[in-house]
């Protein structure tokens, strides 16, 4: 299989790692969603933040068609995530840990076929569900 891979870090630096993932992949930069300018809602931003300040309190974070492969264990570091997108990627795994986000509202990780979840995430995902959380994925 394809795809970046990427090595936590042997400070074990959470956050240097995610900024290393980002870099790895060539996310694109942190930038204002165009289709929400000028609207009366909240600003949505799309994208990867460049930095350690913004990473920390990032609370949504869309990543939709940017060729993922996977989702680094050290997404755990972004625990003021409340929405995630991760639609139309190549995800095929994903770590425990973004299912233990603890503000977590909203995941969507629709559009990746190879996903395979394992039975201890299908349980999260179902007590997240009856908790409220809205989660979205290929069955």
């Amino acid at each position: 299989m394809s795809g970046i891979t990427y090595l936590s870090r042997e400070d074990g630096d959470m956050v240097a790692t995610m900024l290393d993932w980002a870099d790895g992949n060539n996310l694109p930069e942190l930038t204002l969603h165009q289709s929400c300018i000028g609207d009366d809602g909240p600003p949505i931003w799309e994208g990867f933040p460049k930095d350690k300040e913004t990473l920390l309190k990032l609370d949504h974070l869309i990543l939709v068609e940017q060729n993922l492969y996977d989702i680094p264990n050290e997404i755990a570091c972004m625990v003021n995530l409340k929405e995630i997108y991760l639609i139309d990627n190549s995800i095929f795994d994903i770590p425990n840990e973004l299912l233990e986000l603890p503000n977590l509202e909203h995941l969507d990780l629709s559009e990746n076929y190879d996903l395979e979840l394992t039975e201890y995430q299908i349980k999260k995902i179902e007590e997240l569900q009856d908790k409220g959380c809205q989660i979205l994925y290929e069955e």
